[in-house]
């Protein structure tokens, strides 16, 4: 008896234990063999490309979506906070005072709570690294936070040498030509502050401020990037790595949808080529850095918009 149980295990004995053995041996090679052919063809096993993946895995770290959708604030709307703001500040006072907005970013979509707040936060921090001594009359002044008032004497800058080396390298520049009561509060903010450009974007000025030649011994910083508080640094690094979308690129000429934008691009060749902004018509994105550049003497941004006749190209020199 003991003998044909024997016989019976050794019959038995692939089917029992040395087939189960060999089928996990053999899916364990598929499973290696499979995150292989996956990795080389650039898809994850979702058919995700890679790109795509780390894209959203990146956006899944961020602070996470605003805790309430933010209501859309008009460009009219904050140029009217202005007006009213230099209206009630000292006449003699009005030519040096200048502003820094967050509105382009508090109507992006896709820009969280946690880094709205960290840019007013940077740009607390640098002003108060710049300014000579402590004051209350620098600081977001609108109930949205998206107004930071300047007022240059504080910083110890000149209105006409100091100021005027910042905003020439702004690629944002414009003339509003498509609304009459932002014609109209541009307009008098100008009178007011005499100056073109009194107002520029917030984010744009802290990563401005942190380069040379505005960075340095010799520049209106005087410092170097290692003496930089943190949260300034981290957005001139985030905003380094910034690419923009054609919806994104439309929401910042403030467009409803991005159809004008992209047909126009398609029906000009000089904006496709000399102003690169062929990828956006494409699926693709292109970086902050050249949407605001001038290596064409006004920005991608500036003729689009001057194209778009949303508003006129501004360079200070």
């Amino acid at each position: 008896m003991a003998e044909k149980s024997s016989q019976w295990w050794s019959r038995k004995l692939w089917v029992i234990v040395l087939f189960p053995a060999l089928a996990a041996v053999l899916l364990a090679v598929v499973g290696v063999f499979k995150g292989w052919l996956h990795r080389k063809a650039g898809y994850d096993d979702t058919g995700r490309s890679f790109v795509e993946s780390q894209d959203k895995d990146r956006d899944a770290k961020k602070d996470g979506p605003p805790a309430k959708p933010r209501s859309k604030l008009s460009t009219a709307t904050v140029y009217e906070r202005i007006v009213g703001d230099l209206q009630r500040q000292d006449r003699e006072a009005r030519p040096r005072i200048r502003y820094l907005t967050l509105l382009h970013r508090y109507n992006e979509p896709t820009c969280t709570d946690g880094e709205l707040e960290a840019e007013r936060q940077a740009v607390r921090d640098l002003v108060t690294l710049i300014a000579k001594e402590q004051s209350a009359s620098l600081d977001w002044i609108d109930p949205d936070h998206v107004i930071y008032r300047l007022n240059l004497d504080e910083l110890g800058w000149d209105a006409l040498t100091d100021w005027r080396k910042v905003v020439g390298y702004y690629g944002y520049g414009l003339t509003l030509m498509s609304d009459d009561a932002l014609m109209k509060h541009q307009s008098e903010v100008e009178r007011l502050t005499e100056e073109r450009i009194a107002v520029v974007r917030a984010d744009w000025f802290v990563v401005g401020l942190c380069r040379p030649p505005l960075l340095g011994t010799k520049g209106l910083v005087r410092k170097t990037g290692a003496d930089l508080p943190e949260s300034v640094r981290k957005v001139s690094r985030e905003y380094g790595s910034q690419a923009l979308d054609l919806a994104a690129c439309a929401r910042e000429l403030g467009l409803k949808n991005e159809k004008p934008l992209a047909d126009l691009i398609r029906q000009d060749e000089n904006l496709r080529k000399e102003f690169g902004l062929a990828p956006l018509i494409e699926g693709e994105r292109i970086r902050r850095s050249w949407w605001e550049s001038d290596r064409n003497l006004i920005s991608p941004y500036q003729e689009t918009a001057r194209r778009l006749k949303i508003g006129r190209p501004v360079r200070v020199q």
